[in-house]
């Protein structure tokens, strides 16, 4: 036996004592959609039904699978006996406005900053009590690796819930004093992404950026120079600054990440994504629109150089090669920015099979207290050099529409050919402009309570109406069981001569309602009516009359819940995604892959996690 064989078999048998992280691959493609024959199944299993709206002006607008989510609550506090403390339940109002409301919510960020190719879709569960007084650690393995003593109780609730997640929750009420809590999230790839993410305070900023480390995304820096300057030629003058950026909600601000995140992520893609060569004149659209014009355009630096001075940084700095330009407007969740072409510098452009390494978004205009409001190029004649010469970016017009630039180099500092699309098609400067966009995306419908009861009794409520500016607004799902349990209802019209969004199946009895603002309602039965239930989640229910039409159709028996997929993703290529192994199921087989994978260097083993709790809009590795 060799000394490599040694350490496997010793490594396997402590693993095999305590229990281990047990990979798990999956079938599933992350970036498909249900065919139309297979929606309705699809709708009953909770799984995906997001598709690009017909017309949309987005290049590469591929829809992704629904991500699915189990936001436990727990309650930590303890009373001087030791038994639970009714005023550390979550307020379950608060963690759902925060995860799937209408207004400013995670699931609203992702619908808008994606432009409505990622849903989310939550369930908030408990609240259960733990039995220490103590958030979870930070672990890839989710509970099954906590060190507190509460992972064999959150392990066994989630083993008993009736169906999987992609994503699992840690939702905290009060926090006791001298507990060692924090927000974070696992930190996975795009194409493979990790499970488990914590929230011990909620706000817009954590829970988008927490499910973003999930995501594969890294945190947004900037950085400080000696004297405020914008750049130095010598990055060891420059300091790493984690959550720098303001104009991100990977950074501190809850605003659209950059554009960067965005190709990673597959939300834009080809043509929207340029490689300038050598010297021209480029038309940028705004990254919070659906485009087909360039919405990043990336830069070759003169020279490379390496990361700034380490500061705060949480993870590897990457080699600095490249700059990326990028238009933002006041749209949206971006509504308090004015008109600027940001730039920022960093490595290449990110992989799906990877977390994105660190983007720098440089301050052109740095101040005291600084302000990342107007970082960007603003006003005509403005411009950018490099610090070591060789490359100027000057900005010739902008309005709230398009901004146009021109990329100077000289011989031999960037390079020279022409652009490049990132497909790697070729690309007539300056691209197209600002008729090539769409209007905003805005989110679906909400979601209605989980349970309306049983019998007779009224079932989830209809989900929220479309925002202002998007076509069609998808319906909200009620999920009651009892026999007469309604439908949600058609999120409502956006624009005028729209049509209204089709109700969603009810749990069982009548037909969701169809409801448009300047526009036809949708669905059979009627002008405003959908068709009845075709799953339930309970039994078989009378025939209802559904508003404004005929009666929708009988709902179908209740059945056990859909399986969206196991919660571990696990991957060769990065992530950290591990299933949950209930107490004592671990195989020597299954221990012996964990060990390998990591021994490999095969699963990469990053979280994010926040600062202290007094600073609350910090989040971080651990």
């Amino acid at each position: 036996m060799n000394r490599r064989s040694l350490v496997v078999v010793t490594a396997l048998v402590t693993l095999a004592g305590v229990g281990g992280c047990v990979s798990e691959t999956s079938p599933r493609d992350d970036d498909g959609d249900p065919g139309r024959g297979d929606r309705d199944l699809a709708v009953a299993l909770g799984q995906d039904t997001t598709v690009t709206p017909a017309g949309s002006p987005l290049v590469a607008g591929t829809a992704k699978r629904t991500r699915t989510i189990a936001a436990l609550m727990f309650n930590i506090a303890k009373r001087t006996d030791g038994t639970a403390d009714p005023a550390g339940i979550p307020n379950a109002t608060t963690i759902t406005n925060v995860i799937t409301g209408a207004g400013q919510s995670q699931r609203h960020m992702y619908q808008e900053a994606s432009f409505g190719l990622q849903d989310l879709q939550a369930e908030i569960l408990g609240p259960y009590e733990l039995p220490v007084a103590d958030c979870l650690t930070i672990a890839c393995c989710g509970p099954s690796s906590d060190k507190t003593g509460n992972g064999a109780t959150v392990a066994s609730i989630i083993a008993g819930l009736p169906k999987k997640y992609d994503h699992y929750f840690w939702v905290y009420g009060k926090i006791p004093s001298g507990a060692n809590c924090g927000t974070w999230g696992d930190e996975g790839s795009p194409g493979k992404p990790a499970v488990y993410s914590s929230y011990s305070f909620h706000e817009l900023v954590g829970y988008s950026q927490e499910i973003g480390h999930n995501l594969g995304m890294t945190h947004e820096p900037t950085l400080k120079c000696t004297g405020m300057a914008t750049f130095l030629d010598d990055t060891s003058q420059c300091t790493h600054v984690e959550y720098g950026s303001t104009l991100s909600y990977m950074g501190s601000g809850a605003r659209h990440p950059s554009a960067y995140h965005k190709y990673a992520q597959g939300w834009i893609g080809k043509c929207n994504v340029v490689q300038a060569s050598g010297s021209g004149t480029f038309t940028l659209v705004p990254q919070e629109l659906p485009c087909d014009g360039i919405q990043l355009l990336q830069v070759p630096a003169p020279k490379p150089r390496a990361a700034p001075a380490k500061g705060d940084r949480q993870g590897n700095g990457p080699m600095l090669t490249n700059y990326y330009l990028e238009m933002r407007g006041p749209y949206g969740f971006d509504a308090s920015l004015k008109p600027q072409v940001t730039i920022s510098i960093g490595a290449g452009l990110p992989t799906t099979t990877t977390f994105a390494p660190y983007l720098y978004l440089l301050d052109l205009t740095p101040e005291a207290r600084a302000d990342l409001t107007n970082a960007g190029l603003m006003t005509a004649g403005q411009m950018y050099a490099d610090p070591s010469g060789g490359l100027t970016i000057r900005l010739d017009a902008i309005d709230a529409t398009s901004a146009t630039v021109t990329v100077t180099t000289t011989a031999g500092a960037g390079g020279a050919g022409s652009p490049t699309c990132a497909d790697g098609t070729a690309l007539t400067p300056p691209g197209p402009g600002a008729g090539s966009c769409g209007p905003l995306t805005t989110g679906a419908g909400g979601t209605g309570p989980a349970d309306g009861g049983t019998g007779n009794d009224a079932g989830g409520a209809s989900g929220g109406a479309a925002g202002a500016g998007v076509t069609t607004g998808s319906g909200g799902r009620g999920a009651g069981t009892g026999g007469r349990a309604s439908g949600g209802a058609g999120g409502s019209a956006g624009s005028p001569g729209a049509s209204g969004g089709a109700g969603a199946p009810p749990g069982n009895g009548s037909g969701g309602r169809a409801s448009s603002s300047g526009g036809a309602g949708a669905g059979s039965g009627g002008a405003s009516v959908a068709s009845g239930g075709a799953t339930g989640n309970g039994t078989g229910g009378a025939p209802a009359t559904a508003s404004g039409g005929s009666q929708g159709g009988l709902g179908s028996g209740g059945s056990a819940p859909g399986d969206a997929g196991s919660p571990g993703e696990a991957s060769a290529s990065a992530g950290c995604s591990c299933a949950i192994e209930p107490p004592g199921s671990s195989s020597p087989a299954a221990l012996a892959l964990a060990f390998l994978a990591v021994a490999g260097g095969w699963l990469d083993r990053r979280r994010r996690r926040d600062r202290p709790r007094q600073q609350q809009r910090r989040h971080a590795r651990g």
